[in-house]
């Protein structure tokens, strides 16, 4: 039993490591959603993303593969980590297909401690929006953010029940008896 113990502690420290989370926007131009990879901070409210997954859409259009997240401090040569909340009080990244500092590629953004412009924005530059540069104040409210069990998750919590279930079957046999 300490044994299954051991192994249920270490695939739970591999699954804290890399994480997924789901990402929504209501933007003025149709919902954004999508998935990030990132680091929870120990605040339980910060990630510090390390890339945007395939399968991006934005009013259910999909938008291409994203190659680069930065922030748009680091593009004006203050480079800052790319990071969100969940709470939505931090938005401050810029996914982009082509070259690091996203110049005349394909992208979108959020920039709320509003480094690109004046005041916190979303910002859109997409082919299948006729690259359009689409900006709108940024509403923190409007941000959703969360989890995704990885595929680990899963398998603690499968391996969980099936613990579970065998303690209790052992149990009622005990009793039985």
């Amino acid at each position: 039993m300490k044994l299954v113990m051991a192994a249920v502690c270490a695939l739970m420290a591999v699954s804290a490591e890399a994480a997924t989370f789901q990402f929504t926007y209501l933007a003025d131009i149709g919902t954004v959603t999508g998935r990030l990879t990132g680091t929870l901070q120990g605040d339980n409210n910060t990630v510090l993303v390390s890339g945007v997954k395939d399968f991006v859409k934005v009013g259910g259009v999909a938008l291409p593969h994203f190659n680069y997240v930065l922030t748009g401090s680091t593009i004006y040569g203050e480079p800052t980590p790319p990071t969100v909340t969940f709470d939505g009080s931090v938005l401050d990244f810029v996914a982009c297909t082509d070259n690091a500092f996203c110049d005349g590629s394909e992208g979108f953004g959020f920039d709320s401690p509003g480094i690109i412009a004046f005041e916190p924005i979303f910002t859109l530059y997409a082919a299948a929006f006729d690259f359009a540069q689409i900006q709108e104040s940024l509403v923190p409210g409007n941000w959703t953010l969360t989890a995704v069990p990885e595929p680990a998750a899963w398998a603690l919590m499968v391996a969980g029940f099936a613990l579970v279930g065998t303690a209790a079957r052992r149990r009622t046999r005990a009793v039985a008896a």
